[in-house]
């Protein structure tokens, strides 16, 4: 079951996948890409981030994970900076992303822009804004996992504008997501009870295909 809302609903409903209001202080970023990649490697089966980080240097290809690992953001923020992806899961590793922020992830000229995941990929309770792909998968390109009480505002893809792939999304929000293709906010991703707003796609599926 999807449905469509107005953007000031879907405001509020992004709202309260975080907990956030439009009031609450954004706090300033304290973190680089390597100061990210020291702490996933050190990490043993779980890691809490304590603050936000901004890319200030190239990441390319994304942070690589070749463990299982969840990583719970208490509501920090991961802003890539379009300096590149922030992740990519190799085969055969498990990668849960809950409570955060992922945005302004970008590849030029791949899937994922913000996380491309060959092995599986479970998100909870985050938000995606703002990520670029040129392929598929604005925001995310995953074959296997769960994306859940999610939201994807102003991403962007060839195919998928905030995923792609072979997940499935469950309660989530798209909202303004575009594809200069097919799927203006998911291609190829199974959709249940998932809300879509204002998402556009050039050829086939303005929502999903």
């Amino acid at each position: 079951i999807v449905s469509e809302v107005d953007e000031s609903t879907a405001t509020k409903l992004e709202d309260e996948i975080l907990g956030t209001d439009e009031n609450q202080e954004i706090l300033s970023a304290d973190g680089d890409v390597s100061d990210l990649e020291t702490e996933i490697n050190n990490a043993a089966a779980t890691l809490e981030l304590n603050k936000n980080y901004t890319f200030t240097a190239s990441s390319g290809e994304g942070i690589t994970i070749s463990k299982n690992l969840e990583i719970d953001g208490k509501g920090n923020y991961i802003d890539a900076n379009k300096q590149g992806r922030i992740f990519k899961i190799n085969n055969g590793y498990n990668l849960t992303l809950k409570n955060i922020i992922i945005k302004n992830g970008y590849h030029s000229n791949g899937d994922g822009g913000a996380i491309l995941c060959y092995g599986t990929l479970n998100l909870i309770n985050s938000q995606f804004i703002d990520n670029h792909a040129n392929v598929t998968g604005g925001a995310v390109y995953s074959k296997f996992g769960t994306v859940e009480n999610c939201s994807f505002t102003d991403n962007y893809a060839g195919n998928g504008g905030a995923i792609s792939g072979s997940s499935t999304a469950i309660g989530c929000i798209f909202n303004a997501n575009y594809a200069s293709e097919d799927g203006g906010a998911i291609y190829n991703v199974n959709a249940e009870g998932c809300t879509f707003i204002g998402n556009c796609a050039e050829h086939r599926g303005g929502g999903m295909y």
